[in-house]
């Protein structure tokens, strides 16, 4: 046997739509609570991102230059190392075994300081475009 259901008391709807705002209510305070104390820390943490961005370009700038310095350097040595043997040659003197493998080992090193500089400013690239499109990503969201 099928029972028909009683259709809702007017009184009974306004209740349930009453109770129903309330929670609306009550859900939209507690997002608009949790916004107002995220907000201070969004904005804390694009701070300290800035800020660790400048720390970053800094000791990068500076590694790069330190890794510039001693290629400079180990050039300098190469040629210094070279211009000795040329004069030994001129002199009728032998070149060491010591100062041929010094030779080849200052070459070593200049490859592989110039590739280190090579990738650092290809990285440095990347990171430029990554921090171009950070600023515009904050420019955007304000």
């Amino acid at each position: 046997m099928i029972t028909a259901l009683a259709p809702p008391s007017l009184a009974g709807v306004a209740t349930s739509i009453a109770s129903i705002i309330t929670a609306l209510t009550v859900l939209v305070g507690a997002i608009v609570g949790g916004v107002k104390v995220l907000m201070p820390l969004l904005r804390e943490t694009r701070r300290n991102t800035a800020q660790l961005g400048v720390i970053h370009t800094l000791v990068n700038s500076t590694l790069t230059a330190a890794l510039q310095s001693e290629l400079d350097a180990t050039r300098r040595e190469e040629m210094l190392l070279r211009e000795l043997m040329g004069m030994r040659a001129d002199a009728g003197q032998t070149i060491s075994d010591g100062q041929r493998g010094a030779l080849t080992q200052i070459r070593v090193k200049i490859e592989m300081l110039a590739q280190a500089m090579s990738d650092r400013r290809a990285q440095q690239q990347i990171a430029d475009v990554q921090i171009q499109t950070e600023r515009e990503r904050e420019e955007r969201l304000g």
